[in-house]
């Protein structure tokens, strides 16, 4: 694991901390800050609402029980759709 060193500096009110470029995230991203229970801090970067990683954290965890309304089914596929276009994403398995 390779490590990175830098240092913490003020930007406004708050702290802030260099990110090198192989630790980047998306531009936009939701990310999530915390402090670990040995006092590390952690720092990840949230799936994309709507998205399908979304969906399966929310079953994983509980937040949604019984299943979905076929309503919501629909806004969800209609959001991955959205979401595949966004990223180029193409069936690996279709014909050409």
């Amino acid at each position: 694991m390779k490590v990175y060193m830098t240092k913490v500096f003020q930007n406004g009110g708050s702290q802030a901390v260099r990110i090198p470029a192989e630790f980047r995230f998306d531009e936009g991203a939701e990310i999530e800050i915390y402090r670990g229970e040995n006092g590390e801090v952690c720092i990840k970067q949230l799936p994309a609402k709507g998205s399908l990683a979304e969906l399966a954290s929310k079953i994983l965890s509980g937040e949604i029980q019984g299943g979905l309304t076929n309503e919501q089914a629909k806004e969800w596929m209609a959001q991955i759709r959205a979401d595949r276009d966004a990223f180029e994403w193409r069936d690996p398995w279709a014909e050409a």
